[in-house]
């Protein structure tokens, strides 16, 4: 009796667990006057791996700073600044990043100050 050897290939995948940050409410155009306190405001399911958040100005990342406030509670991302000054009108980008994906969501704030405000009334 001849035994015959035989092989065979098996290939192993990669199972990844866990679940993309998904986008669940977009950021909200804003217009305000100075110096009026500005929220601006997405909600992002986060995930599995929890994603980490990055806020942008104009295509460059803000940090916490003390004109910079980010804060999280729940699926609720939100960037605060205190005290708005004319300078802050730009284009504001909330991302959420894990693993597994990438979610985005823009919005445009315009700050006027209150002599150009006077000044279109007049």
């Amino acid at each position: 009796m001849k035994l015959e050897s035989c092989s065979k290939t098996v290939l192993f995948g990669v199972l990844t667990a866990g679940a993309a940050p998904k986008l669940l409410e977009d950021l909200t155009d804003a217009t305000l006057i100075a110096p009026e306190k500005v929220v601006l405001s997405c909600r992002i399911s986060a995930g599995d791996p929890p994603a980490e958040m990055h806020w942008y100005r104009d295509n460059k990342e803000i940090y916490k700073n003390k004109r910079y406030e980010m804060t999280r509670d729940g699926d609720t991302a939100s960037l605060i600044i205190a005290a708005s000054e004319t300078t802050d009108s730009a284009t504001y980008r909330c991302e959420a990043v894990n693993k597994l994906g990438k979610v985005k969501t823009d919005c445009s704030l315009v700050v006027h100050s209150m002599s150009s405000v006077t000044n279109c009334i007049t």
